[in-house]
């Protein structure tokens, strides 16, 4: 019984307090000198003040960070004055845990703000590095821990219930009367602990969520029609190949954060006969960010018009993929009215990355999924399915030449629409650098030449939109936006549940048609 007492004592305190103080390190390889190099972690919904900061280090140095066992996600911030800094390797190591991003395996799983630049060549990840806020991202840092963490504290227990065991037994034939009640007092305090322990996780507040960084629930997983994953990052929300507009989002979805309909529409649509009102998007209009139980602007309207909705947005959408939406998905549905919420993916991934403007914004992540799939089926890696890099882009102002491309669509869309007896309304998407920032928001890194490139870009499709008789609202212009002091946004482009109910408002009496 002694040796018991002891043993069940030791293990189970190990196996409690093992995950608080479990050795995980980050260590990341420079391959050019920088100014600064920040490691963020994030154990929650938001990346807070958890950070080790590394000032001027050199080509080739190893900076090293301890971090807590349960991280989830990890950031790694760069700035440069000479513009790109590059990174040789990223490692991150437990007792049983290792994981390693390089070229071997083309960083696969750091992510970056579409505005920054990121870039890939011979053996780094290189990352345009002269925006204060230029950072690679990695939501799946948590997999890498988990995939080593259970031996690890299986482990650590069974080593601490036998010193436990020993201890205690040997303490007991000392000094029998003393260590019984030693033995009782702690056992009673341990099990006292677990209980409350267990019954406060049950029970207790909610942890604290902060403020959004780009959360788990709304990262890729790549699929084929049979839903089997064909991409390595492992994210919950799916998306399968499509041959009119590259990919889509995969049907017949269930995630506490989002729900997709044997269609592909999030939230379905609502039987009935009252009229139906169709919107196309990217990750703005699909909800991109919202927690469980908060609703987009499209459930809203609908709550609000009287209309049944249809959110056909699918993330990192451009206007093209959008009229192709809604010319081989949506016009069998024959809506009433179309809305196109959009606006910032095109301006985005067109203009200032000076890139061609049928480019999609998910296009090398896709491009490397193919490619890998390419490899497992035996294929020559000298010959991959698709080209990796971007070909040169074109001369001339990108802004003008993308922001005439996007009012191509949307005269298409238009056509289309007025062709088939339905109206169609044009949503200029909101950005952050358009309203008065909350204290969140302040955070937000987004320049005011970036919002002003912005502008521009919009202004010369809202004379396109005038010139073809296409109706059009700039909802980033609304004083219900531009003059809130509440926060409306999640990052620069995404919409809290606050800001999709604004835009709501703003956008229902046009969707009725007044």
């Amino acid at each position: 019984m002694r040796w018991f007492v002891g043993a069940s004592i030791a293990g189970v305190l190990a196996w409690i307090a093992w995950p608080w103080v479990e050795p995980v390190r980050v260590e990341v390889v420079l391959a050019s000198e920088t100014d600064r190099v920040e490691i963020r972690w994030r154990r929650g919904r938001a990346f807070e003040n958890d950070r080790a900061v590394f000032t001027a280090p050199v080509a080739g140095a190893r900076l090293t960070t301890g971090i807590p066992a349960d991280t989830r996600s990890l950031r790694l911030v760069l700035r440069s004055t000479p513009g790109t800094a590059s990174v040789e390797s990223i490692t991150v190591r437990g007792l049983t845990t290792h994981a390693r991003w390089d070229a071997s395996n083309r960083f696969r799983g750091w992510l970056t703000a579409q505005h920054l630049g990121q870039v890939r060549h011979g053996d780094t990840l290189a990352l345009d590095a002269t925006s204060p806020g230029a950072f690679v991202v990695c939501h799946t840092v948590r997999d890498a821990i988990a995939s080593g963490r259970l031996r690890e504290r299986a482990c650590i227990a069974l080593v601490a219930a036998l010193i436990g065991a020993l201890l205690a037994g040997r303490a007991l034939r000392r000094r029998p009367v003393v260590a019984r009640r030693l033995a009782l007092a702690t056992a009673t305090t341990g099990v006292a602990a677990a209980l409350a322990w267990g019954a406060w996780s049950l029970v207790g507040p909610p942890a604290e969520q902060g403020y959004f960084d780009r959360g788990d629930a709304y990262v890729f997983t790549f699929v084929d029609e049979q839903g089997r994953r064909l991409s390595e990052q492992n994210g919950r929300l799916r998306m399968l190949l499509d041959p009119w507009t590259h990919y889509r989002n995969a049907p017949g979805q269930r995630d506490d954060h989002f729900t997709i309909d044997e269609n592909g529409f999030r939230d379905g649509v609502t039987d009935g006969d009252a009229p139906l009102v169709a919107v196309v998007g990217g990750s703005t209009a699909f909800g991109h960010g919202l927690a469980p139980g908060e609703q987009t602007f499209c459930r809203a309207l609908e709550s609000s018009t009287g209309q049944r909705l249809l959110n056909a947005g699918v993330s990192g959408f451009l206007s093209g993929q959008e009229l192709a939406t809604i010319v081989h998905r949506l016009d069998d549905w024959r809506p009433s009215v179309y809305v196109a919420f959009d606006g910032w993916n095109d301006f985005c991934e067109m203009a200032p990355l000076e890139r061609p403007v049928a480019t999609a914004t998910a296009y090398r992540m896709f491009a490397e999924r193919l490619r890998s799939h390419h490899l497992l089926l035996g294929g020559n890696p000298d010959e991959p399915p698709v080209p990796l890099e971007f070909p040169a882009p074109p001369p001339g102002d990108a802004t003008v030449r993308s922001a005439n491309a996007y009012a191509d669509n949307l005269e298409k869309m238009h056509a289309w629409a007025v062709g088939r007896g339905a109206r169609f309304l044009v949503a200029f998407q909101p950005v952050v650098g358009q309203k008065t920032r909350s204290a969140e928001e302040a955070a937000i890194a987004f320049s005011a030449e970036r919002s002003a490139e912005y502008e521009r870009f919009l202004g010369i499709a809202k004379k396109r939109c005038d010139a073809a008789a296409i109706r059009w609202i700039d909802v980033g212009a609304d004083t219900r936006i531009t003059n809130a002091t509440e926060t409306l946004f999640l990052d620069a482009v995404h919409l809290n549940a606050a800001g999709h109910a604004r835009v709501a408002e703003i956008l229902a009496p046009l969707v009725r048609g007044e």
